[in-house]
Parts: C-alpha cells; structure tokens; sequence
C-alpha cells in the first residue's frame, strides 16, 4: 500500500501507526482550518448586513475595568463571546467588545471614555480577529515536528477511546455532598484521558464540574475551564469558588477568572479576579497608576480650557509626562497580571478568550481541561485545545440541548461549526443505538422542575432516563397553584377555536413566524399572572419574540425572547409559545421538519420552568400539519399524558358584542387608524360604519384589505390598500392601541394597550 503523504514506513514498509494517525489528524486539523476560513469570509463579507442597530442603551457602572453597557438589538448576533466590534455612537466611535448577544440584548465591555448619549448605536462586529488567532494556532500545529493528535485522534475517531474500568468514587473531601451520578462523573473525570458528563436540565451540571475542578488540583498541575460564554465561565467561577471556600487557593490568587466578567463576581467572589489579586499584591502601584490617572484627567481639562499660548505648551508638556509615567505603570501591571496568570493552577476564560490571549493560550499547554457547555462549543476551537497534550479532557454539556451555530453556509463551516463533540466522538451515535458509552456519564436527578414537566422532558429528550430528587414537588408546590389552572404544573392553551392566523415578516429576507393572537392570549396571561412570580415568555421564532419584547419591555420580572437565550437559566413560571397556525403550510425546521434541532428547542424551552408551564398552541393545526415525528406533536401530547389541564383560549380573550362595541366607540374618537382587515368576515357593519365616519372627518383612516372590504369603504375617504397585511385582522389606533382579531368569524376583537407592541408590528408587517 502507499504510505500516506508525511508518513514514515515501519519494518515491513508500512507506515507506523503513530505516523498513520499523525497524517490523519493532520488531515483532520486542515479540514477545520478551512473551516475557520469560510467562517472568517462570512464574518468580514461587507455584502452581507454587518452592523446592527442599538437601542435603549444603559450604562453599568463600575468602579474598575471596562465599563459594561447593555443594549437591546433587534436581531441576534451570530458571534462569539468576546468579539472586538466598532460602536458608533453618533459621531464618535469606540471599541468595544461584546460579552454577550442574546437575541434582543447584548452586552459590552468598553474601556475608553463614553460620549454623554449612549442610548442609541450602531455596533459592527469584528469576530474574524478571534477566528485568526483560532487558524494561527491550527496553523501551528501543523508546523510542530513529531506527530501530533493522540488525544485528537481518539475524540474525533481516527483511534479507538481508551475506557478503563470504574474504580469507583473521589476521594476528594467534598463528594459527600453529591449524589451517586455527580460522585461517579467526578471519579470517571478522574481515571479517563477523555470523559463526557451528561448534563440534562436542572441536575447541578456546574456543581459537579466544580467538585471535577476541585479535585483535579489534587492531581494535576494545571487546570483549565473553558466555555462558550461569559455567563457559563462567570457561573463556574462562583460554583467552584464555593466548592473552595477556606482554601489557599484562593487566597493565594491561584484560581483565576480571566477576561471581562458579565456577573459581578466581585461581589461574589473577588478572589478569582486578577485586578483584585494585584491590588493586594501590589497596592502602591494600583494607587500610583489611580493618581497619574486622575491628573491626565485634570490636566486634559486645563488644556482645553486654557487660552494662553505658553501656558497650553506647559500644560502639553506635563500631560506628555504624566501620559508616559501612565503607560509605564500600566505596563508593569500587565505584566504581573500575566505572571500571575502563569502561576495560576486554575484559570477559567470563555473559548474565544483563550484563542487571543497568549498568555491563556501558554497554559492550556499540557493541561488538564474541561469544556463547560460542550454542545455550543465549535469543533474547530475544542480540536486546538485537544492538539496541546492535555493531562485529561472533560467534556460537560447537554446534547439534547442547543448545539453550535456558523455563519458561513458552507458544507464545511457547517460541518465543524454546526455540530458538537458529542456528535463528533460518536457519543450520541452510541447512545441512540442504546449500546452506551463507557467514557459518558449521565447526571440522571434533577432538582428544578415540578414533576409532570420533568416527565414531559424526561420522555421527549433523555428515554425517560431522567428523574426528580425528593423534596422538590414540596417546593414547587405553591407555583403549581398560581392561575391559570390552579393546581396544574402544565396548562395548555388550545388555540385551535380562535383562528389565530401565522405571518410571516415583510422583510423578504426573512422567514420568522409571528402571532398576533397568540400574543394577545400571552397577554392576558400576563394580567393573570401578575406579579406573584418570575416569568419567562419562550418562543422558537425570533419575529414572535420581537412582539414579546415590545411587549413586556418594563416588566422587571418577565424576560422575552427565543429559546436561543434561555439556554443555562431557569424561572418560576414559562410560557411557550409554538406560534404555527393557519395559512403557513406546516412545520417550520424549529417547531418539526428537523427534527434534532426541534427536538433541543422544545427541550430547552419547557425545562426552562421550575414551578408552571404553559403551552400556547393550535393544536389542531400542529396535529393536522406537522410531520408525525415532530417534537411539537410529541411535547402536546406527552403534555396530556403528564396531567396538563387544556384551556381554550377564546376564554380567555374579550369577544363578542362588547368588544366590538369598545372597539367601535374608540375608533370613533381617534386621532389616526391602521387597519387590516383581510376578509369580509372580520368587518361587522359597526366597524365599517366607525372607519367611514372617521376618515369623512379628515382623520388619517389607511386600511389594508381584500376587494370585498374596499367595496364596502369605497365611498369613504379612507386610504385604501388592496394589499393585505396577511390573514389577521387588527387595527392600530393612534399608534398605542392594536385590536387584535382571529381570521373568518372565529374571534371577535381584543386589544393589547402597548405602543411598542404597536409599531413592532406594523414594521414587520411593512407597514409602519
């Protein structure tokens, strides 16, 4: 046979087999740096719409470090954690770096002054500065003499895994406090090169890798903890630095959280942040570097406010001093605190902050690592850290939850960036043939989720293998009894008698579903809920979460958005909304036709609640229209089966005369009226009569409607669209006020009383 390119032969003229699996992970490490470049061609493409508007902008202040502003976007930024973007506010331009991107929130940090108004920005993304520190070192790896990969090949394939037998659990001091699962995932941790724990909702995931955390320091040199985002590095800090409470480690600064927190960890936990360390360490030029600060700052301002020739030259000449001291005892700051990243013995960073700080990336080498939220961390990122000889690698995550995202739509980017390492080292492949993986263990006993809705996860995503530890039905009781359904932990609110029509937006490079009446049932909801818990509105679609943000915007105790940004967190109370209904022709890929990617949403959507969920579906739309294998048919009817009582949400709307006549008599007196109205059926003589007399006045009437409505407002002087705004009635009063109707005779009128709401959707509509 042919020796493979860069193979050595052995005796027989073979190539060797460390020579064999070397070309191979070769090969494998330049399938994945093209990868990286189709993603970095993705991110920079000026064709595509790179810059994203901000609004509502907040300043988060801090005493030290980078400020941190939030903003709400209106459509979610496919880059990672820590991406260096430009933030154009107004005229001026700063740098910024994005902590966090939600689906309507973001978060970032900002080291350099701000201008007075941030409330509004556009932010321009640079994530291609982290995909070519991520190349370099895959480059890098290809250049190192000797063979290269074993703990590549064995993840990824090329070589067989290395399972030796349990031997049982820890000896480490806190295994006592974890249960059987937890205590066996730490021991496996322990004896395996290369270990998976499975994590379902609600089962002390981080608690665990914390205990693993802990009890590598009594084995390994060094360790390393890596995830996707800011948030799951912050949480595993606070975790292990609780497991660690009392320890010298922490006190000597030996476990370090590197890079910009997004939680305050100094309150929490100010041990594990380096600036804290070196204020210890070295007070004097902390306070040296404060003072010289504050005289730029003083001496900045006397500059400008200075006429006199010769003074503004004295004054110049001791800014330049003072700007030179600065830099110099800034960069004896930076130096300590990368030698006391150096020293570390535990350092925990996201995965885009270990790809550019060199110093981060220096002690990975020869590591023992572990990957937090596994199933979102790109291949091409968990393939470097497994190319730097890692003592052990511990893979911590949940593969029936979200997987990765690329952004480039090439077949490779999407095959190492749109995949997980569950998926990769053949994990799910095993566990779904039922045979089991000896380098997996399943935490297996939740401590979240009332009974009936652990059920429902237990059976649409883990085989039923997950179960509720005791005590916890005692605690989630009194959530059960909040209405609607008192008593019940799951409601289903069938849409099905109501004619809730499914749109699309107008944008045309848009395919996002949205429901008006399914947002005035979530509405109501809202108004019966009150305040007697913390709620979160969860939906597959981002054109509905839109709706929901607009909606709940200064609820302090309601979060909104799609299923992307619930990931990790947990409320009292969930309503998922399903949006499908009539006039879209089925499933979408993220209610039913991919099934996986249906699968993990629905999951993370109804594990997200504690004490209630709540379910807002066409019933007999999904059931008549989805594929028999989508999750949204199995998650309804493992629903039922689990004790959840069925609500019709016409009860829940105002219909009937009385809406219409409240309807009627504020259109009477309005200032300005949108209105769709896309049949016959959803104009009654009074409604058609109010619109004629209002336009008649000379007040703006534009209404949206098929060719039997127009005939009935012809003589009107209303402004008519023989366009309809899709198949649900509604009608927007001066810009605050939408009532909302179902399609054909199924729903009489009821209103949402939300200017946001309003012009939300009147611009996806393409009508504002």
């Amino acid at each position: 046979m042919a020796n493979p390119p860069g193979s050595r032969p052995n005796g027989d003229g073979e190539p060797g087999a460390e020579a064999l699996r070397s070309t191979l992970v070769g090969r494998l490490v330049r399938e994945a740096i093209g990868a990286v470049g189709d993603e970095i061609a993705a991110a920079s493409d000026t064709s595509n719409a790179q810059s994203y508007t901000l609004t509502d902008g907040k300043l988060v202040v801090r005493e030290e470090g980078p400020n941190l502003l939030t903003y709400r976007c209106d459509e979610p930024l496919p880059v990672p954690a820590d991406s260096p973007a430009s933030l154009h506010l107004g005229s001026q331009v700063r740098p910024v770096a994005v902590l966090a991107s939600g689906d309507l929130d973001v978060v970032l940090a900002c080291d350099e002054p701000l201008p007075e108004d941030i409330s509004q920005g556009v932010l321009t993304p640079e994530p291609w500065f982290i995909y070519e520190a991520l190349r370099k070192h895959l480059d890098e790896t290809l250049e190192a003499d000797g063979s290269i990969g074993a703990t590549a090949a064995r993840l990824f394939g090329i070589t067989e895994p290395e399972v030796s037998a349990a031997k049982g659990a820890p000896s480490n001091q806190h295994h006592d406090e974890l249960n059987a699962a937890q205590a066996y995932a730490v021991g496996r941790a322990l004896e395996l090169s290369e270990s998976f724990i499975w994590g379902p909702p609600g089962t002390g995931k981080t608690r665990t890798l914390a205990a693993v955390c802990a009890a590598m320091l009594e084995t390994e040199d060094r360790v390393v903890v890596v995830a996707h985002a800011n948030v799951a590095v912050d949480v595993a800090a606070i975790q292990l630095a609780e497991e660690l409470r009392g320890s010298a480690y922490l006190s000597a600064g030996h476990v370090l959280r590197v890079g910009d927190p997004q939680l305050d960890l100094k309150e929490a936990c100010p041990e594990v942040l380096p600036d804290e360390v070196i204020k210890r360490r070295f007070p004097e030029l902390v306070a040296e570097r404060e003072r010289l600060r504050a005289e730029r700052s003083r001496l900045s301002a006397a500059l400008s406010d200075e006429p006199e020739p010769s003074s503004r030259s004295r004054l110049a000449d001791e800014l330049q001093r003072v700007r030179s001291e600065l830099t110099q005892v800034e960069e004896q700051l930076r130096q300590e605190r990368r030698s006391l990243v150096r020293d570390a013995r535990v350092v925990l960073a996201t995965l885009a902050r270990t790809a550019i700080d060199q110093t981060v990336w220096d002690f990975t080498e020869r590591a023992a690592v572990i990957v937090d939220e596994a199933s979102m961390a790109g291949l091409p990122f968990v393939l470097a850290l497994a190319l730097r000889s890692p003592s052990r690698i511990v893979f911590v995550g949940d593969f029936r939850q979200l997987p990765p995202v690329s952004q480039s739509t090439s077949e490779r980017a999407v095959h190492w960036f749109g995949r997980d390492i569950f998926e990769a080292a053949g994990v799910v492949q095993r566990i779904e043939r039922g045979g089991g993986d000896a380098r997996v263990t399943m935490l297996d006993l939740q401590y979240r989720m009332a009974p009936p809705i652990a059920a429902v996860v237990s059976e649409l995503a883990y085989g039923g293998r997950l179960r509720t530890a005791p005590g916890v039905a005692e605690q989630v009781e009194a959530l059960a009894q909040l209405a609607p359904a008192p008593g019940s932990a799951i409601v289903m609110v069938d849409t099905s008698t109501i004619g809730a029509a499914c749109l699309r937006e107008a944008d045309p490079g848009s395919y996002s579903r949205f429901n008006p009446v399914h947002a005035a049932i979530t509405s109501r909801l809202l108004e019966i809920l009150g305040d007697e818990a913390d709620l979160a509105i969860v939906t597959p679609y981002r054109a509905q979460a839109q709706l929901y943000a607009a909606l709940t915007r200064d609820s302090l105790d309601v979060a909104a958005a799609t299923t992307h940004r619930f990931q990790g967190s947990e409320r009292d109370v969930v309503v998922v909304d399903l949006v499908d209904a009539s006039h879209q022709e089925g499933a979408s890929r993220l209610t039913g036709t991919d099934v996986d990617l249906a699968r993990r949403l629905v999951n993370v959507a109804v594990s997200r609640s504690r004490g209630k969920l709540i379910l807002i579906a066409d019933r007999t739309f999904i059931r008549d229209h989805h594929p028999p294998s989508s999750p949204s048919i199995q998650v309804l009817a493992l629903a039922e089966g689990n004790g959840a009582r069925t609500l019709d949400a016409g009860d829940l709307l105002s219909r009937g005369a009385a809406a219409k006549s409240a309807l009627v008599n504020m259109i009477s007196s309005a200032s300005e009226v949108v209105a769709n109205l896309p049949s016959r059926d959803a104009v009654s003589a009074e409604l058609a009569e109010a619109l004629e007399d209002l336009a008649d006045g000379d007040t703006p009437v534009r209404v949206h409607c098929d060719i039997g409505v127009a005939r009935r407002l012809e003589s009107s002087r209303a402004e008519l669209s023989l366009l309809p705004l899709g198949h649900a009635p509604f009608v927007v009063i001066d810009g605050r006020r939408t009532w909302i109707g179902g399609s054909g005779r199924h729903l009489g009128w009821t209103p949402i009383e939300n200017a946001r709401f309003a012009g939300v959707l009147l611009r996806m509509l393409g009508a504002d």
